[in-house]
C-alpha cells in the first residue's frame, strides 16, 4: 500500500497563529503548577477554545504537594557557578570530594567508591535523572551535581524524586553543560571539594487541567499537551499548546464525523500529576473510552496512561523529503518548525503501524519497545527507499 503524502499548505498563515500562541503564552511567564502564571495559562487557554467554538469548556482542579525553593547555592573551586535546583531533591548543605560517575547507571559507579562524597552525573537521555538521583543514592552520595546538554551553557532542570513520597535524601541541582566540562577535569585530577546548600519544602497547591469536547460519533478522540512549564518554556510545551490550540479551531469548524476530547494538562513536569487525575476522573471513575491517544509532544509516561486506559498505540514514522528538515534528538522544535513553515509546501512519507493493545503488554515499557521496534524498522525502510530512489 503507498504510504500518504501529506501536504503543509499556506505556511504563513499557519506560522503567524502559531506564533500569536506562543508570544501570548510567553507573555505570561513561569507558568509553573500551582503558580498564579500558571492559574493564568489555564484561563488563557480555556478562553481561547471557548472562542474557537469548542463547546463545554472546563477548568478541572486537583491538588498536589509543591516544590518551593527558598534559597540555595554551589560553589566549586573557590566560585560560585550558576545552577538550578532539581524539584523535590533533599535539603540541606553538603560540603565533599567531587567524583565524575559518567551517566550515572550502575555499571558507571564499579571500582569508585561514592560513601561521603558529591557525585558529578552526566545527561543521559536513556536513564532518567530520577533514576541517576536514586542510584547515587544507594551509593552512598551525599548530593548530586548534574551536567546539561544544551547549548550555550543553558541549564536544564527537572524533578529527581517522586512528590508523594516527600524531598529526597539528598540535595541535587543541575548546571550548564560548559561549567559541567570543567568540573568532569577538575573531578579526574582529584582533590575538588564542592559545596551544595539548598533551602526547599514542600507546599499544598492546585493544578488546573483544561479539558474541552466536540461532539461527534463513537469513542472520541484523546488530544492533549501539557500547558505548565519551567520558565517561559515556550519549546517545552508552548508549541504543544499552540498545536493543540489550532487542532480545537480546526476540528471545530471543519467537517468531521467523531468526537474529539481536547485537555491542556497541568503539573506534567513535576509526575505527570493532571494526566493522572484526568485519567482516575474520567477513566477510572467515569468509565469513559476513547478511540486513540495523541500527545504534544510524547512522552514515556504515556505508554502507561495508555494501557490504564485500555487505549491502543498507533505509532507513526515520518520521513521528511531532506534529513535536514528532520526534527531529532535534544534539538529545540522552534527552529524547526520555523524552518519548515517557512517552505510553501513539505513534502512527507507517513507510514502507520498497527495498533499495539496495551492489555496484551506485561508493563509500559515493553508497550513502548514494541513502537520503539515499528519506528525503527520504518527508520530503515525509509532509508533503503531514499538510496533507491538515488
Amino acid at each position: 500500500m503507498k504510504a500518504p503524502v501529506l501536504e503543509i499548505a499556506s505556511a504563513a498563515a499557519l506560522e503567524r497563529r502559531l506564533s500569536r500562541t506562543l508570544r501570548d503564552l510567553a507573555a505570561i511567564g513561569d507558568k509553573r503548577a500551582g503558580s498564579a502564571a500558571g492559574a493564568a495559562s489555564a484561563t488563557y487557554i480555556q478562553d481561547r477554545m471557548n472562542a474557537a467554538g469548542v463547546g463545554n469548556v472546563r477548568l478541572e482542579t486537583f491538588r498536589f504537594a509543591s516544590f518551593v525553593l527558598r534559597g540555595s547555592g554551589f560553589r566549586a573551586g573557590g566560585r560560585d557557578l550558576a545552577h538550578e535546583v532539581l524539584a523535590y531533591s533533599g535539603c540541606g548543605s553538603a560540603a565533599a570530594p567531587l567524583v565524575h560517575v559518567g551517566t550515572g547507571e550502575p555499571a558507571d559507579y564499579d571500582g569508585l567508591d561514592l560513601s561521603g562524597r558529591i557525585a558529578l552525573v552526566e545527561r543521559n537521555v536513556t536513564f532518567h535523572r530520577s533514576a541517576q538521583y536514586r542510584e547515587a543514592v544507594a551509593r552512598g552520595a551525599v548530593g548530586l551535581v548534574h551536567i546539561s546538554h544544551a547549548p550555550e551553557n543553558l541549564i536544564q532542570i527537572g524533578t529527581v524524586s517522586d512528590p508523594e513520597d516527600g524531598l529526597g535524601p539528598i540535595p541535587a541541582l543541575s548546571v550548564g553543560e560548559r561549567d559541567g566540562k570543567d568540573l568532569i577535569v577538575a573531578a579526574r585530577a582529584g582533590g575538588l571539594t564542592v559545596e551544595i546548600r539548598i533551602d526547599a519544602a514542600l507546599q499544598p497547591a492546585t493544578g488546573r487541567n483544561v479539558v474541552g469536547r466536540l461532539a461527534g460519533e463513537g469513542p472520541p478522540l484523546l488530544i492533549g499537551a501539557h500547558h505548565n512549564t519551567w520558565h517561559v518554556g515556550s519549546t517545552d510545551n508552548g508549541s504543544g499548546i499552540a498545536v493543540l490550540l489550532e487542532l480545537a479551531e480546526r476540528l471545530a469548524h471543519e467537517p468531521r464525523r467523531r468526537g474529539a476530547v481536547l485537555v491542556a494538562y497541568d503539573a506534567e513536569e513535576l509526575g505527570l500529576f493532571g494526566g493522572y487525575d484526568f485519567l482516575r476522573k474520567h477513566v477510572v471513575e467515569a468509565g469513559e473510552r476513547f478511540a486513540a491517544f495523541v500527545v504534544l509532544p510524547l512522552k514515556p509516561g504515556c505508554f502507561g496512561v495508555a494501557r490504564i486506559a485500555g487505549t491502543p498505540v498507533v505509532p507513526v514514522a515520518i520521513a521528511w523529503e531532506g534529513e535536514s528538515l528532520s526534527w531529532t534528538g535534544d534539538a529545540s522544535f522552534v527552529p524547526h518548525y520555523l524552518q519548515v513553515a517557512a517552505r510553501e509546501r513539505t513534502r512527507v512519507r507517513i507510514q502507520w503501524g498497527d495498533p499495539l493493545e496495551g492489555s496484551r503488554t506485561a508493563t509500559d515499557r515493553e508497550l513502548a519497545s514494541l513502537a520503539h521496534e515499528f519506528l525503527a524498522r520504518a527508520v530503515l525502510e525509509a532509508r533503503d527507499a531514499a538510496a533507491t530512489r538515488a
